[in-house]
């Protein structure tokens, strides 16, 4: 399972500097990486909301993007220019603080403000074998409580699943078709600051990344 991997940053030019974030990996050593953000378009100069934006990358695209709570109507500028989609997204976000998570090998991505007192968290499924966490699943549920995104999720997948009231009250928007569970469940860590195990009885208990 590939690590979130945020868009390279400039480098610094006088510019105020970003909390730091992962390189890009070489994907000609590893072609599952490939990324259709590495395909070109045609970027004109526009006003945007970060969702119509995206909207528009993704249809240049296909890739899916999921958009941190609270960033949707985030205002950006698009400048002309021709270039990989990356660079695009690169260019146009950069100056907002916003970064580009990779999830998964299946071109779902996660824009949200990076941590920034740290680097960005790891997958906590890289260390679970568990099949159900492959499973595709469909969820499209706007500003849900997170328990109620969740257990949709959960009976889908035929899993169990436990989050404290005070995490699963927590809003949250994501709305996705044919995506596994172990990638929903990582754009969750992501956008929530949260992580996760599977205790001795099976059950995936999420509570609060320290």
């Amino acid at each position: 399972m590939a690590t979130p991997t945020a868009y390279a940053q400039p480098q610094d030019q006088g510019q105020p500097k970003k909390p730091a974030q992962a390189p890009v990996p070489n994907q000609s050593k590893n072609p599952s990486l490939k990324s259709v953000l590495d395909n070109q378009m045609v970027m004109h100069q526009a006003d945007w909301t970060l969702t119509t934006f995206l909207a528009f990358v993704s249809e240049k695209t296909k890739a899916h993007f999921v958009i941190q709570e609270g960033l949707e109507k985030l205002p950006v500028t698009s400048h002309s220019m021709q270039g990989t989609a990356n660079e695009v997204l690169h260019k146009t976000l950069d100056s907002k603080g916003i970064a580009i998570a990779r999830v998964g090998l299946d071109n779902n991505y996660v824009a949200l403000r990076p941590p920034s007192n740290g680097p960005m968290p790891k997958d906590p499924s890289q260390s679970i074998q568990d099949p159900s966490l492959d499973k595709s699943v469909t969820v499209s549920l706007k500003s849900a409580p997170l328990h109620v995104y969740l257990d949709a999720v959960a009976k889908q997948a035929d899993i169990k699943i436990s989050v404290n009231t005070a995490i699963g009250n927590k809003p949250f928007t994501a709305v996705v078709q044919d995506m596994k569970v172990r990638d929903i469940f990582f754009v969750v860590v992501l956008t929530k600051t949260l992580t996760y195990h599977k205790n001795a009885s099976g059950v995936y208990e999420f509570a609060q990344a320290k």
